[in-house]
């Protein structure tokens, strides 16, 4: 991570990672450097939306990446790269809203959203929605209510959860989505899960005998529902423990395949024991991380 001059020339350069800009530093001018193709950048300090506005110079970037720092508020650049078809947003807290520019981005192919880059407990697109969107990643969020459908994102072939403890399901109308090939669940609601193998099964119907077809569910950790109150975490995970070793036998099998293989029925218990003792551990580790998140974002307000 480095800080660069505003009037830096580099032409021939096409990759720049970790470009550091504080609230004190001079306004960039994007045009020193006309040839990038990825661009990384890491804020620290309040900057106005026209701070950045020269990036709607890079006609060739591709990929282009914010973190944020200390920083209170984020705010998104009055322009962004004309031909941009990655973005990844970390640490920004920008309302759901917001993605409303996102969505306006022509090229877009692929959105990671990663620890808290959205926050609130709302999303609902413009109806302009993201047009040429193939990927979108949520990863850590507090989002709890996702009104969307298959207009929004009409061409999504992939989607990824991680983290998203408060959402319960994913707007059943993605079923309608003929591209979508691919949903990827990590460490949330069981719900959650059902929710995408309902969407998987109406998706079979309505595109039966296309090519790539079915829709695929790939489940990730275990379906734990959160505690209504902390003291009641450890219950909620013995509960949920079988039901989560019964519907990860791959992961299971993985773990425990040398120990139970020709083994006794008093061997295989014990192996399954300790799988289900990781599970729990992977679990705790998961509903920890999320506390700190809900702390740091307390902290910010």
């Amino acid at each position: 991570m480095f800080t660069v001059s505003p009037f830096f020339v580099k032409k021939d350069l096409q990759t720049l990672y970790w470009l550091k800009f504080a609230s004190s530093d001079e306004k960039p001018n994007f045009k020193m450097v006309p040839n990038l193709k990825e661009l990384e950048i890491y804020i620290e300090g309040l900057l106005g939306p026209s701070h950045l506005g020269s990036l709607v110079h890079l006609q060739l970037l591709e990929k282009l990446k914010f973190e944020v720092g200390r920083v209170e508020r984020f705010c998104l650049p009055t322009g962004f790269p004309p031909n941009l078809k990655k973005l990844t947003l970390r640490y920004t807290y920008l309302p759901w809203k917001e993605m409303d520019t996102i969505g306006k981005l022509p090229h877009l192919e692929v959105l990671k959203l990663k620890d808290f880059a959205c926050y609130g407990s709302k999303w609902e697109p413009s109806k302009q929605g993201f047009r040429e969107l193939k990927a979108l990643l949520i990863s850590r969020s507090n989002l709890k209510h996702w009104n969307a459908s298959a207009n929004h994102f009409p061409v999504l072939e992939r989607l990824v959860l991680r983290y998203c403890w408060e959402l319960k399901q994913i707007p059943i109308n993605f079923a309608k989505i003929g591209t979508l090939k691919l949903i990827v669940l990590e460490c949330c609601y069981s719900s959650l899960v059902t929710s995408a193998n309902q969407i998987s099964l109406a998706n079979k119907l309505l595109f039966e005998g296309k090519a790539d077809c079915p829709l695929c569910v790939r489940k990730v950790g275990t379906k734990v529902e959160l505690p209504n109150i902390e003291s009641s975490e450890e219950e909620s995970i013995e509960h949920s423990e079988e039901e989560s070793v019964e519907s990860s036998k791959e992961e299971s099998v993985k773990n425990s395949k040398e120990e139970s293989v020709g083994s006794s029925n008093q061997e295989r218990l014990k192996a399954r024991k300790r799988v289900m003792k990781n599970l729990k551990k992977k679990v705790s580790k998961s509903l920890n991380a999320f506390k700190d998140l809900k702390r740091k974002v307390l902290r910010r307000k």
